[in-house]
């Protein structure tokens, strides 16, 4: 079960029973960023594989891109620039990218 609302200047979501998956991790992450009204900044530091997770180092300018899935995996990187990069990641692998 699932709503999405808009109301005035304001937006709310509700998730009844929503499991626990990578799948619904990523829909709750998209559903927080569209209640904000931050939907542009969702492609800043993301990747377009649910099954990939990437988190960004601002003090070291380090990324970390991690696969949780038991399979290879190809994701494309969204930046923080605006820029993208697109890699394959073994089985539960991570890279660290400059």
């Amino acid at each position: 079960m699932a709503a999405a609302k808009s109301y005035g200047n304001g937006r709310s979501v509700f998730f009844g029973a929503l499991p626990y998956d990578l799948t619904n991790s990523r829909l709750l992450h998209r559903a927080i960023f569209w209640a904000a009204g931050m939907e542009a900044e969702l492609m800043h530091w993301f990747c377009s594989n649910p099954n990939t997770d990437c988190a960004w180092y601002p003090q070291s300018r380090k990324l970390v891109v991690v696969n949780h899935s038991d399979q290879a995996q190809t994701t494309t990187v969204f930046r923080g620039d605006g820029t993208t990069t697109r890699l394959t990641l073994k089985p539960h692998a991570s890279k660290w990218m400059d």
